[in-house]
């Protein structure tokens, strides 16, 4: 799943349209449609970070990689997500996605 399908589905899972998200995020209705169309990737310094707490989940959820995330902390049991930035994640998360 990509990030717009990720805003597609937190979004309809909290009930909003897109209006009700857009005034949320403060940007209009026709961006939330770009982003849920992946015609625009949010901002990973800004943007993702407002839908993400829109949404009422982390940016590593909106993003898809929370499930990964998890694996990889069982897995190899070494994986501390505490010490990871939001930058790191963003940058990790955009090399995954290019």
């Amino acid at each position: 799943m990509n990030i717009g399908e990720n805003i597609r589905k937190f979004r309809k899972a909290l009930g909003l349209t897109q209006a009700e998200l857009s005034e949320k995020i403060g940007k209009s209705e026709r961006m939330v449609q770009k982003y849920e169309t992946d015609e625009v990737v949010p901002s990973p310094s800004k943007n993702l970070e407002i839908i993400a707490q829109a949404s009422e989940v982390t940016v590593a959820e909106l993003m898809g990689c929370e499930a990964e995330l998890n694996t990889e902390t069982v897995i190899q049991g070494t994986f501390d997500i505490s010490k990871i930035t939001t930058d790191d994640l963003m940058k990790e998360l955009f090399r995954r996605f290019q």
